[in-house]
């Protein structure tokens, strides 16, 4: 039987150590690759697809939240509309509390709002109600 000294056996193991990390590797690149094609094959089938069909939000139809989140979107959205410079043309939609426009409504903190969100033709956002859950249409 032959007999390796201790030398010879660290470098068989060095040199296994090695070459499972370079088999890694490669492996690594090979996946890159892989996801970089699917990628660009994803890319290409949606460029293909009908323009007219565009992705939109989807969110449930009504929601319950309190007053207090009614009066902060509320203020949040008055803000942002000041500030049109920042916002897009697609992002406008009215909001309107138990029916009536923001400047004459009232918000009461202490009620619960059901929300109701009103979508176009295309889906895009037209209108969100907030209506007091004891007066909800």
């Amino acid at each position: 039987m032959c007999k390796l000294g201790e030398n010879t056996r660290d470098i068989l193991f060095f040199s296994a150590v090695v070459s499972l990390w370079i088999a890694a590797c490669i492996f690594a690149i090979s996946l890159l690759s892989s996801m970089d094609n699917a990628s660009d094959e994803r890319r290409l089938f949606h460029a293909a697809e009908d323009g007219r069909i565009q992705m939109t939000y989807e969110s449930p139809d009504t929601d319950v939240v309190s007053g207090s989140y009614v009066h902060a979107y509320v203020y949040a959205s008055v803000y942002a509309s000041q500030n049109k410079e920042d916002r897009n043309n697609d992002e406008s939609h009215s909001i309107k509390i138990d029916g009536l426009d923001v400047e004459d409504a009232t918000i009461d903190p202490n009620f619960s709002y059901v929300i109701k969100y009103e979508r176009g033709p295309a889906g895009s956002l037209q209108q969100i109600s907030f209506w007091k859950e004891s007066n909800s249409p």
